[in-house]
């Protein structure tokens, strides 16, 4: 309404997934040539009284006296906050015929829902890992190739372990496995923008050739299979120089709404997808 846009429209809530989830309706629209340009956008500007309410019924905020660092062993809860993102999203081959400034391509996106598990906000790993399988399964990429991940973590202790043992079990046996960070550490948690912010993350470290840090983090959570931890995790500005860059953004939301983005940078030999 505020742009003044017509043609097909979505309103929707994945929850914390939803940034993402609004991408991949938004990329079906243009691989099933119903559109030829689509803004997916994701907004938090709930009222903050209600979101403190809501998160304090859960005991999901760190307390006052404790630490809010994701990924970090001593991080017991999140801190909100809240803001706006917007992406515009073409098919490739449109984009470079009409000459537009293409920052990335989506590889894929993978979607899933945990269906019934043990609480709203315990996740669960099946469904995590069953949105990596799909957003590498119809696409011509490969996770052995994602070297960053843009994780969920918020910094609340189940969420953050089950989503490292997550990424361990599927990405952990790779060669190089891909390091790891959240936009979250320096800016909070966005609930349902939080995908973007991360995207918008990805995006800039691209560009800029290099990766800012997890803020204030000491002690790493580890996998449970020991194959990740500490050692992927990004607590100093790291250079990104490979030609070929590809990330992965994960945003898991409660009830079990999971999402899994593979962002590769733009080249002019890039594969037709």
């Amino acid at each position: 309404k505020a742009l003044g846009l017509g043609s097909g429209h979505f309103a929707l809530d994945a929850a914390c997934a939803t940034s993402l989830y609004a991408i991949k309706l938004a990329c079906d629209e243009l691989i099933t040539g119903k559109s030829d340009l689509m803004l997916a956008g994701a907004v938090c500007a709930s009222d903050q009284l209600f979101i403190h309410m809501g998160f304090s019924i859960f005991h999901a905020y760190a307390p006052a006296d404790k630490k809010y660092v994701p990924f970090d062993t001593n991080s017991s809860g999140l801190v909100s906050s809240e803001g706006a993102g917007m992406v515009v999203l073409k098919r490739l081959e449109d984009a470079e015929r009409d000459g537009d400034k293409i920052l990335a391509v989506v590889g894929g996106i993978g979607l899933s829902n945990d269906s019934r598990g043990k609480f709203l906000l315990v996740p669960n790993p099946k469904g995590q890992k069953l949105a990596f399988e799909r957003a590498y399964s119809t696409h011509d990429i490969s996770p052995e190739n994602t070297s960053y991940l843009e994780c969920h973590a918020t910094g609340t202790p189940i969420g953050d372990v089950t989503e490292l043992n997550s990424i361990s079990d599927f990405f952990g046996n790779n060669q190089n496995p891909p390091l790891l960070g959240s936009v979250k550490s320096n800016m909070g948690h966005l609930s349902t923008a939080a995908g973007m912010t991360g995207l918008l993350k990805v995006l800039l470290s691209m560009q800029k050739n290099l990766i800012p840090p997890n803020l204030n983090l000491e002690e790493s959570v580890k996998a449970d299979n020991g194959l990740m931890g500490q050692q992927q995790m990004i607590v100093k500005a790291t250079k990104w120089e490979e030609n070929q860059k590809q990330a992965g953004i994960n945003s898991f939301g409660f009830g079990g709404t999971n999402a899994h983005m593979v962002v590769q940078n733009y080249t002019e030999t890039q594969p037709k997808s």
